[in-house]
């Protein structure tokens, strides 16, 4: 019996598969058109040098020209105030996902840290560092949007109260 099964059911797909490959549609034949899309080509232009120099220190095809870059600061090279700008947008991403600890944040978000930790008690310091570890293992911290500065600004809170730690100890 298992053999007549076993044999029946390879007839029904033998037919099944004769059956349905007299239905199937032909395979598309693909052209160059089909292939190709419809995106605009990009265009690169170079800028070149207004005036050729004599001296060619790079060979005929590539030569140099001194540019000048201009700041709209005046102080060259400072970057403190970017800092700023990217510390208090955490600020306000931690403020909106943890906003019971709004203290917590602004004390770990600030400009002057050591002051102000050497103004605190240490039980106000042990609790700082509670809360914080309540923002650090919370779930809701992927949530926010810049916390690779926010884990930036936790290394710096810990570094200092270690430093305070050293100097306390000495």
């Amino acid at each position: 019996e298992e053999s007549e099964k076993a044999n029946n059911s390879f007839d029904y797909f033998n037919t099944l598969s004769r059956t349905s490959s007299f239905n199937t549609s032909p395979i598309p034949i693909l052209t160059t058109s089909s292939l190709t899309s419809k995106v605009p080509k990009k265009t690169v232009t170079l800028l070149l040098p207004k005036k050729r120099k004599r001296k060619k220190p790079f060979g005929v095809h590539l030569q140099a020209e001194k540019v000048s870059i201009i700041h709209k600061d005046h102080h060259h090279g400072n970057i403190s105030s970017q800092v700023r700008n990217i510390q208090y947008q955490a600020k306000c991403d931690l403020v909106e996902q943890f906003p019971s600890l709004s203290t917590t944040i602004n004390l770990l978000i600030s400009d002057n840290l050591r002051p102000l930790l050497l103004s605190l008690s240490p039980s106000m310091i042990g609790d700082l560092v509670f809360q914080l570890r309540t923002v650090l293992f919370s779930p809701l911290l992927l949530m926010v949007q810049s916390w690779d500065v926010v884990l930036c600004v936790c290394i710096r809170f810990l570094h200092q109260v270690s430093l305070i730690l050293q100097s306390v100890e000495n």
